[in-house]
C-alpha cells in the first residue's frame, strides 16, 4: 500500500541573486505501472528529467521492473531526487518503457522575490 502525502507539480523559490544561490527541490517521484497484456518478467524503466526549453536531459535514471503476469498486476517506482532549481519554467520529466516515452509528468518551478528586510538577519533570534 502506498500513501500520498503533500503531493504537487509546482515549487516556489526565491530568485537566484549574487546573495542568493539556486535553492534545492527534494522531492519523491511515484510511477504506478500496470501489466496490462505485456505478460511477465523485467522491464527497463528509464525516467527523464528535461530544464525548460531543454532538448538534452539533465538527468537520467534506470530503473527495472518485474512483472508477475497478471494483467492486473503492477509496479510501483519510488525515486527520490533532487533538482537545483536555478531555472525558472517547467520541467518535464519523461518516463520510458523499453526505451518508449508512455508518459511526460509536469514540474513547474516559480521564482518569487524576497524582499531585502527578510534576508537580514535578526539579533537574537
Amino acid at each position: 500500500m502506498v500513501s500520498f502525502i503533500r503531493v504537487v507539480d509546482r515549487f516556489v523559490r526565491p530568485k537566484p541573486t549574487p546573495q542568493i544561490p539556486p535553492q534545492l527541490i527534494q522531492a519523491v517521484l511515484v510511477i504506478g505501472l500496470k501489466a496490462g497484456v505485456m505478460g511477465s518478467g523485467k522491464i527497463a524503466i528509464k525516467i527523464r528529467l528535461y530544464k525548460p526549453n531543454a532538448v538534452t536531459p539533465i538527468a537520467d535514471l534506470d530503473n527495472e521492473a518485474f512483472f508477475e503476469g497478471s494483467q492486473d498486476s503492477g509496479v510501483n517506482i519510488i525515486t527520490p531526487f533532487v533538482l537545483v532549481a536555478d531555472e525558472e519554467g517547467l520541467y518535464w520529466i519523461d518516463v520510458l518503457f523499453v526505451d518508449d516515452v508512455i508518459t511526460r509528468i509536469p514540474l513547474r518551478v516559480i521564482f518569487a522575490t524576497i524582499p531585502a528586510q527578510q534576508l537580514q538577519a535578526h539579533p537574537g533570534v
